[in-house]
């Protein structure tokens, strides 16, 4: 899926990466879409850029799965504690 933006216009090659990465997965008729959150902690993000950059990224990943009918399984570590609110929204 092309055309993936940030708000301030620039695309965003991660996200439309990501999308196409799980579309080809679900035409593979996975049962599970994992995303491994390595880099998605509060060791690199603060939470108001989490909340800006990661959250709308995965929120559109986690919307395109459920669509599907499939489970999203997001793997974050221990310093992705305080980021545990902001995943609770999504269900």
């Amino acid at each position: 899926m092309l055309g993936s933006y940030w708000r301030d216009g620039r695309r965003c090659v991660i996200a439309e990466w990501e999308l196409a990465r799980i579309e080809l997965l679900l035409e593979e008729d996975v049962d599970v879409i994992v995303h491994m959150a390595w880099y998605e902690t509060t060791d690199f993000w603060t939470l108001a850029n989490y909340r800006r950059l990661p959250k709308p990224r995965l929120t559109r990943e986690i919307e395109r799965v459920y669509q599907a009918v499939r489970q999203f399984r997001y793997i974050i570590t221990k310093p992705g504690r305080p980021t545990f609110r902001i995943c609770s929204t999504w269900g």
